[in-house]
């Protein structure tokens, strides 16, 4: 292999410098140097080529035959180096490859479904993996690099990550229509009278912040049926005299012949983030991702 020790980028730039200006000082005013020190870098230059490599001439300096040679694979080199730390111009339509999102069944309905539409125009060779959302293991997956991006809330959104606000949603009362409950004013009494549906992804037993505001109340909802996720909710409630508190962009979304009225208690909005790791924090194409997240979420 050649030895290249010595032939440090200033050099390579002030080589192109002297042939592309012909003349020294001119060189030096191009590059924001003294022309004491090009000369310095010169001297270098002929000494590591064993060639004069540029010589005096009535208007300036005229290369030799070995720099007419070196021109253009040192002119080569530098462009290179520049577009090493170039920032590339970032165009989503030539985008190849893959980014995985962890999310729950809410945010893939909410947020994943329009989002996908949106890059299948924007950004076509883009390819969206989609995970279930495991908190205990998020931070693992972005490590090795299974997850780009986490749609969550906050409260499983593990320390060491970036994350950015996209809204927030609230908690809205349903049931079929002609439901017992149709055109009643209900009432903390009667909402927990009825029988419940409940979205609990880790178990039937699982309390939620809504019960614990009912229990701060003195009662609690009778819940019948326990589903692990939002996707089979809308045909129980149809098929059934069950209710079910269930958050507003959900209902938004769905073609199920629901009644929907607000809750007789009062049921704080919760918060959705995305969240993504330092290893893709600069990434262009993931900031462009979070930035389309954002768009469509404001």
């Amino acid at each position: 292999m050649a030895d290249i020790v010595g032939l440090a980028p200033k050099i390579l730039l002030s080589f192109v410098a002297i042939f592309e200006e012909g003349s020294v000082s001119l060189a030096a005013a191009r590059l924001n140097m003294t022309q004491q020190g090009l000369s310095g870098i010169l001297s270098r230059l002929r000494a590591r080529f064993n060639d004069p490599l540029f010589v005096r001439v009535p208007h300036g300096m005229a290369p030799t035959p070995r720099a007419e040679m070196l021109y253009p694979k040192i002119k080569r080199a530098v462009e290179a180096l520049e577009a090493l730390i170039e920032d590339p111009v970032f165009n989503p339509e030539r985008i190849s490859k893959t980014i995985c999102i962890a999310a729950s069944d809410y945010a893939v309905s909410v947020i994943v479904q329009p989002l996908f539409q949106r890059l299948a125009l924007a950004a076509p060779g883009l390819r969206l993996t989609v995970i279930p959302l495991q908190a205990d293991k998020l931070v693992e997956q972005m490590h090795v690099g299974m997850v780009d991006v986490a749609l969550t809330v906050p409260a499983f959104l593990p320390p060491n990550l970036h994350h950015q606000h996209l809204f927030s949603d609230s908690y809205k009362c349903t049931f079929r229509q002609g439901h017992p409950l149709a055109g009643q004013r209900l009432t903390l009494s009667l909402f927990c009278q009825q029988a419940h549906l409940l979205i609990a992804p880790n178990g039937k037993d699982a309390q939620s912040e809504i019960d614990q505001i009912l229990a701060d109340h003195g009662v609690a909802r009778d819940v019948r049926l326990a589903l692990p996720s939002f996707l089979n909710a809308e045909s129980f409630l149809e098929a059934s005299n069950l209710v079910a508190l269930l958050p507003q962009r959900i209902l938004q979304n769905s073609q199920a012949d629901l009644a929907v009225v607000e809750p007789p208690f009062s049921v704080p909005a919760f918060e959705i983030v995305s969240a993504w790791p330092p290893r893709v924090h600069a990434d262009p194409t993931n900031i462009w991702l979070r930035n389309q997240l954002q768009a469509l979420n404001t």
